[in-house]
């Protein structure tokens, strides 16, 4: 390999790393101001603009001088950087920001349609410089092709470098200090596609100014206006402080009546306990009939600001576990809340974990009196990237979940599980009687996993609904507490716990009295179903379900609790429609209407399909992956940082090594053959390997990742690179066409997956990347053939 070849992949690996890590940076960005479907919906359009870059490149290559353009467009790239966070920032202050009508169940409504159209298009805008910059990179001028494979591994090497750094770099600089980071990362890397001129430094002095001044003067983007934190804000609170994990944003808000929440994404708060003020177990707090039992030994998910821990010191526990998954809550509440909260989390009885409670109940090795899931909804952490993060759900209410749970009591031991619902049309099923949809859900999971287990369900379960405010008019909300304990329920203690929950009731509504609260209007606590009791008969209302909406029990495979709509989401069809337009339209169309729809090769055609399924399967496969492995090391920094690293290092090895190839026809079909192989493989044994390795502790599980990614993305990284290399033989400027429409490809493979996966689950969604892998065999032989 000669110099100038390795400088211009250093080069292609530094724009690479910048592209990734602004990728990130917009899902982590759109995560927080928006709710997770626009986000995706934004993130989906601006990632669209690499094929339309391609597009570009493959037009201007013919005008511009190859390394000027790709220095150009390096250059370009950085700018509009800049000037995207500066527009978003900017248009997040606006009023007519403030006017959206946007909430969590519309898509789209009429007067956000412009609004939205300028969020998607303006981050798009940098995304069709690097575009260029990639696509032309793969059609280096050179008279071997072999090129194209050590290109593409700077390429996928630099994305890795970019996820790994990303994740690190997002706690120190924020977003928006991140956003700054990935211009001055692409401004370097037009240094070594050419050597500037005087003309090209002047316009590096001035990106760099822009930097400069960016960076001095940069701001806290805003959430649209219905998100709770911007009502809190409205309404007269106090943003103490404002901090990002590798997983999410978090707010510190302080109340004027001096409460003070965590708000995680915007959008969910975590109570940070206040040892000062009096505390008295169930005169304040509806949560502390969870500990009635008076255990001894406590698990608490989501732990969070101390308040079901002081809960369980007020009870009498002397062995506390709290496990909270958000590092930035953790690192608050042992450092600025330590004093507020009286040190709760360095009491003698407490210890702690910073782990996805899930993942800890499976790998530890002991038995609770009580263990307690209050975690928040499947939205409140947005893995930092378009490929997955709509695909993020909690694995804490799933049949196996409680299977867990109940594999890990004491003989006297019970779980309690609380689930939340705004008691609206779309949540509720009888708001008279408390029925939701969450509920039935709840309590068909809870029972599928009770009959796993070889137990009657109707005799180890007690449901319980708590009633309170919505701050919505005609609303109310309703947390549904289910208990679930280890010994067969007689009717004495079925009658025992009934009593200590009418005094628990009691005591607080006189205390809503006394202190002349309103919601003493609202507020109920009373028991939905129990055995020896005249509740609500709930199998009745699973045959009352509508045909469009789902209650069946969740499961790891199928995790979707939060989601009680029969199927995916109708705007994921819909996107789909969308995109496969946008790509028969922008990708497809314009270099076939420049040929007049002749080609000068036979495999033209065919291989435009055979690029488009390598990247519709690849990211079906790399989204279920880390999927699957997110719940196996319990840590989604982790999981982000590990997964996709090792993802994209093994393809971009996978590339190198067919770097030595010669033959690629012969080549791409073994290596095709091949990886179904291994790929089926995966399919039967990654799930039961997974469960079976999942009590190591975590770097052990971090080392098993990275081997069981390794042979699949090995052969992952092949086909693109021999693919390329087969089309350049043929028609050279072709390159950047394929690498155009595999972008689109990839965007839809996205889209697909989702759907896949709530609609039958990630194991389909896996296959389904194995059959398209399949598919694109087929090409492959049928064109060889001609």
């Amino acid at each position: 390999m000669d110099r100038r070849l390795s400088i211009f992949i250093a080069g292609v690996f530094l724009l690479s790393l910048s592209s990734l890590c602004f990728e990130v940076s917009l899902s982590y960005q759109f995560g927080f101001m928006f709710w997770t479907n626009v986000s995706y919906l934004i993130v989906s359009i601006a990632m669209f603009g690499l094929g339309v870059g391609g597009i570009l490149g493959y037009f201007l290559s013919r005008k511009k001088e190859y390394f000027t353009l790709l220095s150009y467009a390096a250059l370009l790239f950085s700018i509009f950087m800049i000037i995207s966070l500066a527009a978003i920032s900017y248009a997040s202050k606006t009023d007519f920001f403030e006017q959206l009508s946007l909430t969590h169940l519309e898509l789209l409504s009429s007067d956000s349609v412009i609004f939205l159209l300028y969020f998607s298009l303006l981050p798009a805008v940098p995304f069709f410089f690097a575009g260029i910059v990639l696509s032309s990179a793969l059609n280096y001028p050179t008279a071997s092709k072999r090129e194209i494979s050590y290109i593409y591994f700077g390429d996928l090497i630099g994305a890795a470098a970019g996820s790994f750094l990303v994740s690190l770099l997002v706690p120190a600089l924020y977003v928006e200090g991140v956003i700054i980071f990935c211009s001055g990362v692409a401004l370097v890397s037009s240094v070594f596609f050419k050597r500037p001129s005087r003309r090209t430094v002047g316009l590096m002095v001035i990106v760099l100014a822009l930097l400069g001044g960016a960076f001095s003067m940069r701001d806290h983007l805003e959430p649209v206006p219905k998100k709770p934190l911007a009502t809190y804000v409205e309404q007269g609170s106090d943003v103490l402080y404002t901090l990002w994990s590798p997983t999410s944003r978090v707010d510190v808000v302080q109340f004027p009546w001096g409460k003070i929440q965590f708000i995680v994404n915007g959008s969910y708060p975590v109570t940070v306990l206040k040892s000062h003020e009096p505390f008295s177990g169930n005169e304040t707090d509806i949560r502390y009939f969870m500990f009635f039992e008076k255990p001894e030994s406590v698990l608490a998910i989501g732990s969070g600001g101390g308040v079901e821990l002081a809960m369980a010191m007020q009870a009498g526990s002397s062995d506390i576990v709290g496990a909270e998954i958000n590092p930035v809550i953790m690192d608050m509440m042992l450092s600025v809340f330590k004093d507020v909260s009286g040190d709760i989390y360095s009491k003698p009885e407490v210890t702690y974990v910073v782990e996805d409670g899930r993942t800890y109940v499976n790998r530890c090795n002991r038995r609770f009196d009580l263990i307690e899931n209050g975690v928040l909804g499947s939205d409140a952490l947005i893995l930092p990237s378009s490929i997955v993060q709509t695909f993020s759900d909690t694995y804490v209410y799933t049949v196996e979940a409680n299977q867990d749970y109940w594999n890990h009591l004491t003989d006297r031991g019970m779980a309690v599980i609380l689930v939340t619902s705004l008691m609206d049309d779309y949540n509720a099923l009888d708001a008279d009687n408390g029925v939701s949809y969450r509920l039935l859900r709840q309590f068909s999971t809870t029972r599928e996993a009770l009959k796993r287990e070889g137990v009657s369900p109707e005799q180890h379960m007690m449901i319980f609904r708590h009633v309170m405010s919505s701050g919505y008019a005609n609303l109310y909300r309703q947390t549904d507490y289910t208990f679930i304990f280890k010994n067969s329920l007689d009717e004495q203690t079925v009658h025992a716990t009934l009593e200590q929950a009418a005094q628990a009731e009691a005591l607080i509504r006189n205390y809503y009295v006394a202190t002349n609260s309103a919601e003493a209007d609202v507020f109920r606590f009373e028991c939905v179903y129990a055995p020896f009791y005249n509740g609500i008969d709930l199998e009745s209302y699973l045959d009352l379900v509508p045909e469009n909406r789902d209650v069946s029990p969740t499961t790891d495979d199928h995790p979707y609790f939060y989601h009680t709509d029969k199927g995916a989401p109708s705007f994921l069809s819909s996107m789909l429609e969308g995109f496969f337009a946008l790509t028969v339209l922008f990708l497809v169309l314009p270099v076939s209407v420049e040929r007049r729809l002749k080609f000068e090769s036979g495999i033209t055609m065919p291989f435009i399909g055979y690029f488009v399924l390598l990247g519709i399967g690849y990211v079906l496969i790399q989204a279920v992956s880390i999927q699957r492995l997110s719940l196996f090391l319990g840590q989604p920094a982790y999981a982000f940082q590990v997964i996709l690293f090792s993802m994209l290092v093994f393809s971009g090895l996978g590339s190198f090594i067919t770097g030595r190839f010669s033959d690629e026809r012969k080549m791409v079909k073994r290596v095709l053959a091949l990886l179904l192989l291994v790929a089926l493989v995966y399919v039967v044994g990654l799930s039961p390997l997974i469960y079976y390795l999942m009590p190591n502790p975590i770097p052990t599980k971090v080392v098993y990742s990275v081997l069981l990614l390794s042979p699949l993305y090995l052969l992952m990284g092949m086909p693109f690179p021999l693919g390329l290399r087969i089309v350049s033989k043929e028609v050279e400027k072709d390159v950047i066409w394929m690498y155009a429409v595999n972008g689109g490809g990839s965007v839809m493979g996205s889209i697909i997956g989702m759907i896949l996966a709530f609609s039958f689950g990630f194991s389909y969604a896996f296959l389904a990347g194995v059959l398209i892998y399949a598919g694109a065999f087929t090409i492959v032989m049928v064109a060889f053939r001609r």
